[in-house]
Parts: structure tokens; sequence; C-alpha cells
């Protein structure tokens, strides 16, 4: 009976989390990117570096990335933009043909005039997009956000891993990234926005020795933690304030639980998409499925519920200022700890 019980609560997950990215969407060519069989497989697109939701008036700008083209012309979280050249904006065909979608677009490097209301002003932007696919456009964000902050005789360091990669590669880049920072005396862990697929070594970044993981919290966390490790154990031991959001999904998840269980880990921010499944593409490349058949034999706690954090931070799109109250509280937490 527990088990037919724990199986009907699976599929019901599945059916509340049953939802499908059209080529229109920039998701689309995020998940198509990280779901790709290998990086020649993954679509390019003129994109200018930033996540988002349209909106009545305009495009609202939710998240940007370190050292693209829209933080580079002074874009930020909580604008909205209005128009590209004139015309209405549109996160994908403002930069690439649309008759080209998903997976023929040809690079555009020329310069965008963008429309920006930013509170109760209208600015102009121009912007010159990238080509790239948005698995190496969040991968690059990650090299890119690395910070020391000095206050007093302390300092702490920032990072934010937008994008979890199983990739030998990226494995050896998030070392070297937290290697840079073993001589901070907190850290902030940035987590807000991060995707991809959760992997053992990467749970040895924080966790000094196997001993130290915690099952028990997760099935599919149980069987990453016993998975077979290549790298010896040299974590990072100081204090972290990990940031989560209603947009940290699938493995960035995972991740937040299992560092959630150590006492030198604070989280803040806010509840997690609770989204751990796969992403499909079928026989129909314009369309793209969500599923939880992959956990369906592991019935998983995340999984249509999200990972709460400890302490609570909202932080709305919509709240004018350049002022990040999640970042500020974890910064203020981190320095009555250290």
């Amino acid at each position: 009976m527990k088990k037919l019980c724990a199986l009907l609560l699976c599929c019901m997950v599945i059916s509340v989390q049953a939802q499908t990215l059209q080529f229109d969407q920039l998701d689309y060519y995020l998940h198509q990117a990280l779901n790709a069989e290998s990086a020649t497989q993954r679509y390019a697109l003129n994109h200018i570096g930033i996540q988002g939701k349209a909106e009545a008036d305009g495009f609202l700008v939710t998240a940007v990335l370190e050292s693209y083209p829209a933080q580079r012309a002074g874009l930020y979280r909580g604008d909205v933009i209005r128009s590209a050249d004139g015309t209405a904006f549109h996160p994908l065909f403002s930069f690439n043909e649309r008759d080209l979608a998903p997976n023929r677009f040809r690079a555009n490097p020329r310069s965008v005039q963008l429309t920006i209301a930013r509170g109760a002003s209208e600015l102009q932007l121009s912007v010159q997009p990238v080509f790239e696919n948005l698995y190496d456009s969040f991968r690059s964000a990650s090299l890119n956000s690395v910070q020391q902050f000095p206050s007093g005789n302390k300092t702490v360091g920032y990072l934010r891993l937008w994008l979890l990669s199983r990739n030998s590669n990226d494995l050896i880049s998030y070392r070297r990234l937290f290697s840079e920072l073993e001589g901070t005396d907190g850290l902030i862990l940035d987590l807000r926005d991060s995707v991809g697929f959760l992997d053992r070594e990467q749970l040895r970044l924080v966790y000094r020795g196997d001993s130290n993981l915690v099952p028990g919290t997760s099935a599919l966390l149980d069987e990453i933690i016993n998975s077979p490790v290549t790298t010896p154990a040299d974590g990072y031991r100081n204090p972290i304030a990990l940031l989560i959001n209603s947009q940290t999904r699938g493995g960035a998840e995972l991740f937040a639980r299992q560092l959630d269980q150590l006492n030198r880990v604070i989280t803040l921010g806010e509840q997690t998409a609770g989204q751990i499944g796969s992403w499909i593409t079928t026989d129909d490349t314009d369309t793209m499925h969500y599923s939880s058949e992959s956990i369906l034999e592991l019935p998983d706690s995340i999984e249509g519920l999200g990972h709460p954090p400890e302490n609570l931070q909202s932080y709305p799109a919509t709240q004018p200022g350049r002022v990040d109250p999640q970042f500020q509280a974890a910064m203020d937490m981190l320095m009555g700890i250290i």
C-alpha cells in the first residue's frame, strides 16, 4: 500500500509538472543545449545575455549574465525592454530571423537600439548580441562572476554558478574557481537562476571528506552520493551563504538540498522550482516536453515542491533600484559569523 501511495503521489507530481517549451522561448534553447548529446548539437543563437518574462508592457529582465552584452550596455534586473530598433521587443526574434528557428540561426552581430523602461524613466541603450549556445553562455558567465570583497580585516568571496555540469572540463573549472576563493573568510555561493545536473564531484567542492555527505534527504541525492569519485576531497571549509530562488532548477536544487545539511551553510532567498526531471526533444524539434519519468521509481520530496531556504528573503523582479536585498542579507549574515 505504501509503495502504491508513493507511486500515485509521484504520478500526481508529474501531472502537475507537465510542461512544454516552444522554439520562440529562451528557455527552449537553454534546455536544448543542456540536454544535447554533444557540443556540436547545441543550438547557437544571437542573444544579449538576459533571462526574463513577457509582460503586458514589454519584456521584464529578471537576470543578467556577467560580462555579456546586456550587462556591458548597462541593462539591469528589473528593467523592462519595450522595443528594439523601434519595433516590439522579443528576446529571440529581435536578434534572429524567425524563419531560421530553431537550429539554423546565423551570426548577426549588428548593434540594436533598445528602449528601456526603468521605473519612471525611459532610456535608450545600444547592444550588440553574441552568437553562441546558452550552455556556453551560462558556463562563461559563471567564470566571469568571481569576486572578492574586503570588509575590515575579513574578505568575502562571491561565485555565481549559473550552470552545473558533469562535463570533466567543467568540473576542473569549478575546482579552479573554488581554489581562487579558498583564502576568503566566507563565501556567497549564488545559485539563483541556476540549472543543470548534479555530480558528486561538485559536492566535494564544499564537503571535506565523503563521511560528511548526508544520505536520506533525497533518493536522487543518495544515488549521486554513492557514485564513484575521481579526485581527492579538498572542499571549501569556511562559512557559506547560499542564495536560491524560484528559478533555481534541476541539479542546482539537489545541490542546495545537500549543502543545506552543513551547519556552516546558511541558505537565503526563495523556494526553488521543484523541477528535477528532464526536458526531452521529441520528433517535433520545435517543442520540448518536461518529464518526471526519470524519477518515477525514485519519488523525491523536491519534485513539484522545491527546496525552501532557511532564511526567506524575497526579491521581486519589479523592485526598483540596483540594491540586491538577497545579496546584502547574505553579506550581513556572513559578516556576523566570520
